[in-house]
Order: C-alpha cells, then sequence, then structure tokens
C-alpha cells in the first residue's frame, strides 16, 4: 500500500516521499526505504561508521605481552578477543614469560598471520613504554 504525504505541488517531491510499507505479520507493516538519497545517505553513515571503528583501532599503544592482563591484550592488539588474550596469560602463567615475539605461536588460537599483524604493536619485557600489571 503506497501513501503519500502532503508537500509542494512538485511532482518530482511528491513522488519521492512516497512512503512504501511491507507486510511483515498480522497488521504489522514495515517503512521500506526506496528513496535513492535515502539509500545513499544511509550508505555514507555506515561508511563512515565502519571507517571510525577502524581508525580507532589503529591508535593503540604497543603492548607488553609478558607483564598485561587480558583485557589490555584484547584492545591493544588486532585479531585478539577476550578469550585468546586470556589464552595468553594462562600461557604466560603455566610457561613463564614470552622471550621471543614467535613464541606467541605456541598460543592457542594466535596462527602466523595475527602474529603478523600485530608484530609492531608487541613487546617483550622492557621494550613496552606502556605496559600493564597484573
Amino acid at each position: 500500500m503506497n501513501t503519500t504525504i502532503a508537500v509542494p505541488v512538485n511532482a518530482r517531491i511528491v513522488k519521492a516521499t512516497r512512503l512504501r510499507t511491507r507486510r511483515i505479520g498480522i497488521g504489522v507493516k514495515t517503512p521500506l526505504v526506496t528513496n535513492a538519497v535515502a539509500k545513499s545517505v544511509l550508505g555514507v553513515v555506515l561508511t563512515l561508521l565502519l571507517t571510525f571503528s577502524f581508525a580507532v583501532r589503529g591508535f593503540a599503544a604497543p603492548v607488553d605481552v609478558n607483564t598485561a592482563d587480558a583485557a589490555s591484550l584484547s584492545d591493544s592488539l588486532s585479531g585478539i578477543g577476550p578469550k585468546i588474550a586470556e589464552a595468553i596469560v594462562v600461557y604466560r602463567k603455566e610457561n613463564g614469560p614470552f622471550m621471543a615475539i614467535e613464541d606467541l605461536l605456541n598460543v592457542k588460537g594466535i596462527g602466523p598471520r595475527i602474529l603478523e599483524r600485530n608484530k609492531p604493536d608487541i613487546r617483550l619485557g622492557e621494550q613496552s613504554s606502556s605496559s600493564t600489571s597484573e
């Protein structure tokens, strides 16, 4: 069902402001986004949100994997969520400090791609100036 919103007499404006709906249940209708302008604005907003989310991730400070807690690890390293960050902390407690960055490959969930992506942000011991103690 199409409904027209009262706007100036210009036919293009009237056509652009028609609200189409679709039925998603008995008596329930939702608006469809069919207007090209609305779709392009939505696309721009989504693009900006995604760009901003990746930009914020890029400003994370380097982290010392031998002293940082799980929350700091997951916040600072790309592809490292809370589970893998906790696995790093558990591995470190059981096996002692990491002597080389490549030792992180022994932690379940960390592969060569994640390690290579995070090498610039990983510190061992005294190299890091902003480490978080446990």
